[in-house]
């Protein structure tokens, strides 16, 4: 009763029953509109990517991803084969699986860092428990991007990575 509010029941036997509640509405001179809030942030880009995975559909996958969004891509899947584009092509961004034959996402993260250290790094994995004690940067590790991962999620990464 303090709060001015009530409810009202009715009820038939096989039918079940009806609660109705009343509140009272709210009246403060105080009150002001709440605007919405938009996230401006931008996700396309015009850099270029090369996408690096052995496993063509999830490389294919990431390419569509980034390549709608304005970058410039070229898709390998193996380590020799990437460390080939970057000796040919002005290369932004890795973007390579960890887990890969031959040569590994870890071993060509430090190939790529010892031969071309402005170029920005993203490791990619599966599974949840890499370990490598011999990367040259400890962020990579830190900021593996794990599959599956959402379209945004990727190109947040991506662009915080190359905005800085």
């Amino acid at each position: 009763k303090r709060s001015s509010a009530g409810i009202k029941v009715t009820s038939e036997i096989g039918k079940g029953s009806q609660f109705t509640l009343y509140l009272p509405k709210y009246h403060d001179q105080k009150t002001e509109e709440l605007k919405p809030t938009y996230h401006t942030k931008s996700f396309t880009g015009s850099e270029t990517i090369l996408v690096v995975d052995d496993e063509e559909p999830l490389g294919n996958l990431a390419s569509e991803i980034l390549t709608a969004h304005g970058y410039l891509i070229f898709q390998v899947d193996g380590a020799a084969k990437a460390m080939d584009i970057l000796d040919e092509q002005s290369v932004d961004l890795i973007l390579t699986d960890i887990i890969m034959p031959e040569i590994d996402g870890y071993q060509l993260s430090a190939m790529v860092q010892s031969s071309y250290p402005g170029i920005k790094i993203q490791l990619v994995s599966g599974f949840t428990d890499e370990t490598n004690g011999e990367l040259v940067n400890d962020s990579l590790y830190k900021n593996i991007l794990y599959k599956p991962y959402e379209t945004e999620k990727l190109l947040n990464r991506v662009r915080d990575l190359l905005d800085n």
